[in-house]
């Protein structure tokens, strides 16, 4: 029945979302050249998550946040706090780079170095940049796909207090405390937050498993900075999380219920930055040293294992602002992760410490012709000490149609190294080659200064060579796949009163490798519907609506593939402002109590319904 409703739904949302205009804020973006842009000038496809629509939208943790982003689609291995993988443009998970404040994310001991958005809390983000297409230009390897560039807020103004508190169903309960604000040149802010739940079963419960699965989290996040002078500022940002999460049992039967498997997971993310402007700040410099640490415990009745990993780097950047149409940017960078473990059990399996370090130097140049044509090309060049240098460049021009229209394009090539477990695990090789992709995206957008309707549409293509997978022949893992991966995103708003809205998103994939098998878990058809109005000024009220097509998966019990069937989710939140300084905010999700899995044998959250309160003094 769904897909026979998909197309009405669909047609029914564009020919709202081209009915008329929606005027539109100028939105400055950091992540598409690494300087601050205004959004309309850039050539790449970019979207921006502001922290009013994480909080509107009631979204517990990143992963949730990227519901309504074109080209995204993330998959759970269980509930909350668990593995969470993004896939953008139908790209592999490990082909995103995330960054929280500039600081990678991405775990150098995973097995293909992918990154976790699990245990990402949103109680401090400012906003979420998603920019889609290869971007190894401006930030190296593993962003062959993209980058999701998580931003935290700053302090500014007087001293400002907020707590909360929200609970829920399977026993949930979150809490957040924060101080932030500023005095003269120096700002600062503090966040503390904490979940637990008592969850539902990993293994789904629609195969017989009953036992909950809990997970518990803790986040400590702080950001300051101040000005030296008239010409230089510093800021420093440091984030905590300590995370505990039961899990079940796999291995070689089929997904079950265990009360002994569990994981606990420690990551801190630090960088420390100096910013120097010189003749008039024509040259700016910047400086940025950054640390990230990932331990991580699995622990049953028969085994323990650990996975220590840590991640240095440093990065000088040079803009040098040529005129108001002219940016040039150099910059060199270094990087060098490490990476152990140890497994007890039968028997004792230990991966000892290594490492491997990149040195890279990149270049972009900003640019803009009247108010006509802007955009960006760059190149970078890295050299990694097991398998030499790579280089990869970018072009992303966009032109101006007119006061309403913008025709937008970029082609861009990436790369990426073989992870540490990849090159020295027991199945590993130092024969490995990086992986590579090239890719291009063309579409345009109408934005006009005044009316009630915005919409645009883009189509993407990206190939993918030398992919890295593990070969059960010779039980190691080998170059061995080429794949593409086709589509076209499409998003509308309409503005149909003042008091509501309506915005679309729709994403049609083809994600596949050269022998035609298509690529597990990436569905062809994704739209996120979201209806938001404001009966009263103090009151909001949102229902978002996403739908996931089909998508094929593997049975590694039966050795098989599978198909995951599609899926309708409605979730209903709103807030309702009190007093000036009081909110209180409730959500219903999973509204029609769908069931469906997100990854083959694995359970997703039935209805349930969570209720909170926000005071800032």
């Amino acid at each position: 029945m769904i897909n026979r409703h998909l197309g009405l739904v669909l047609a029914g949302a564009l020919s709202a979302a081209t009915a008329a205009a929606q005027t539109q804020e100028q939105v400055v973006v950091v992540s598409a050249s690494r300087v601050p842009q205004p959004s309309e000038r850039i050539g790449s496809s970019i979207t921006v998550i502001p922290a009013s629509d994480v909080a509107a939208r009631g979204a517990m943790d990143v992963s949730e946040a990227l519901e309504t982003v074109p080209g995204t689609h993330v998959a759970r291995n269980g509930g909350i706090g668990r593995t969470a993988a993004v896939y953008l443009r139908g790209a592999n998970s490990e082909h995103v780079i995330v960054l929280v404040n500039g600081v990678e994310v991405n775990d150098p001991l995973g097995f293909g170095r992918a990154a976790d958005l699990a245990g990402l809390d949103v109680a401090n983000i400012e906003r979420i940049e998603v920019l889609r297409g290869p971007q190894s230009s401006l930030y190296g390897s593993d962003a062959m796909a993209g980058v999701i560039n998580i931003i935290t807020k700053r302090g500014k103004g007087e001293p400002r207090f907020s707590v909360s508190a929200e609970g829920g169903s399977y026993n949930t309960f979150r809490e957040q405390a924060s101080v932030s604000g500023s005095q003269g040149s120096l700002h600062y802010a503090v966040d503390a937050s904490r979940m637990d739940t008592e969850g539902f079963s990993v293994a789904d419960e629609a195969d017989g498993n009953t036992e909950n699965d809990g997970y518990g989290a803790s986040t400590l996040s702080l950001r300051t900075g101040s000005a030296i002078g008239d010409s230089a500022e510093w800021e420093a940002f440091a984030q905590y999380v300590d995370e505990a999460s039961d899990l079940d049992s796999s291995g070689m039967t089929k997904l079950g219920d265990s009360y002994s498997d569990t994981q606990d997971r420690r990551s801190l993310y630090t960088q420390g930055r100096i910013g120097l402007g010189l003749f008039d700040s024509t040259w700016l410099q910047t400086v940025k040293l950054g640390f990230a640490s990932h331990e991580r415990d699995y622990n049953s009745d028969t085994s323990r294992s650990t996975f220590d990993a840590t991640m240095s780097d440093v990065d000088w950047q040079n803009d040098i602002h040529c005129s108001d149409n002219h940016t040039v940017t150099l910059g060199v960078a270094a990087q060098e992760e490490t990476g152990e473990s140890l497994s007890l059990g039968s028997s004792t399996n230990r991966f000892p410490e290594k490492s491997a370090s990149t040195f890279g130097v990149y270049g972009e140049e900003s640019f803009s012709i009247g108010d006509v044509l802007t955009g960006s090309a760059g190149a970078r060049w890295d050299d990694h000490d097991t398998f030499g240098d790579k280089i990869t460049w970018r072009i992303a021009p966009a032109y101006r149609a007119g006061e309403s229209f913008r025709i937008k394009a970029s082609y861009g090539t990436g790369f990426k190294a073989p992870s540490l477990y990849q090159l020295y695990s027991k199945y590993g090789s130092l024969e490995l080659q990086p992986e590579e992709s090239s890719g291009w995206d063309a579409g345009f957008e109408y934005t006009p200064a005044e009316g009630p309707v915005s919409a645009g549409i883009t189509y993407f293509a990206n190939d993918y060579a030398s992919l890295i997978d593990f070969d059960y022949g010779s039980w190691t893992y080998i170059n061995k796949a080429n794949a593409t991966t086709r589509g076209v995103e499409v998003y509308g708003a309409w503005q149909i009163v003042e008091a509501c809205s309506v915005s679309l998103t729709y994403t049609y994939t083809e994600a596949e490798e050269d022998d035609g098998t298509p690529l597990d878990r990436r569905p062809k058809d994704r739209v996120a519907l979201d209806l938001n109005t404001q009966p009263l000024k103090s009151l909001n009220l949102r229902v978002s609506t996403v739908y996931v097509g089909d998508r094929s998966d593997y049975d590694f019990t039966a050795d098989q593939p599978v198909t995951l069937n599609d899926y309708l989710l409605v979730n209903v939140s709103t807030r309702y402002a009190v007093a000036d300084n009081m909110t209180l905010s409730g959500r219903v999700e999973n509204l029609f109590d769908e069931q469906y899995q997100e990854v083959f044998g694995y359970g997703t959250a039935g209805l349930s319904g969570y209720a909170g309160m926000e005071y800032t003094f």
